[in-house]
């Protein structure tokens, strides 16, 4: 008596479902592995990109900081300076004839100041290096009126009345 061949399986039969269990199970494991990689590279980053944005802005922010330093320094140098232009002697006679040497003397010593280095008399009329005596009335000026006052002033940038460009005035 011979078995009808259905009673016994065949390996050829299973092959192509274990060869297909193996092919799915090799695809999930190396689209997992891929997804996780994915995932982990991405979180990785954005780790780094954070790091390096927060050293940037401790960098600008520390430069910033040096700047600003710099330039209190620098404010502070020019007002002392201008203050004691200022309290010289020959500042306080308002002689622009005896005044202009001395400020040109001045101007060479230190080389901080434009050819602007001058006076205003008390009706507000403008003396410097650069013209001597001027046409230009700066008696509106808050740096004049504050100076009339006997208080020493730094302003923020404004455009001079002598050549248009912008000047920071001590006064």
């Amino acid at each position: 008596m011979t078995l009808p061949r259905h009673a016994f399986p065949s390996t050829r039969s299973t092959a192509p479902t274990t060869q297909f269990s193996r092919s799915l199970v090799m695809r999930l494991v190396v689209g997992g592995t891929t997804l996780l990689v994915g995932i982990a590279s991405y979180f990785s980053y954005q780790i780094v990109r954070n790091a390096t944005l927060e050293n940037l802005k401790q960098n600008a922010f520390l430069r910033v900081n040096q700047g600003a330093n710099e330039i209190d320094q620098w404010i502070a140098l020019r007002k002392s300076e201008t203050e004691a232009i200022a309290n010289l002697p020959v500042t306080k006679t308002m002689d622009w004839a005896e005044i202009s040497p001395i400020f040109r003397a001045e101007y060479q010593r230190l080389q901080s100041f434009e050819p602007l280095l001058g006076i205003i008399d008390s009706q507000g009329r403008f003396f410097n290096l650069l013209k001597g005596r001027t046409n230009i009335n700066l008696s509106d000026r808050l740096h004049f009126k504050r100076g009339m006052a006997g208080q020493s002033t730094v302003l923020d940038p404004i455009l001079s009345r002598v050549n248009g460009k912008p000047i920071i005035v001590f006064a």
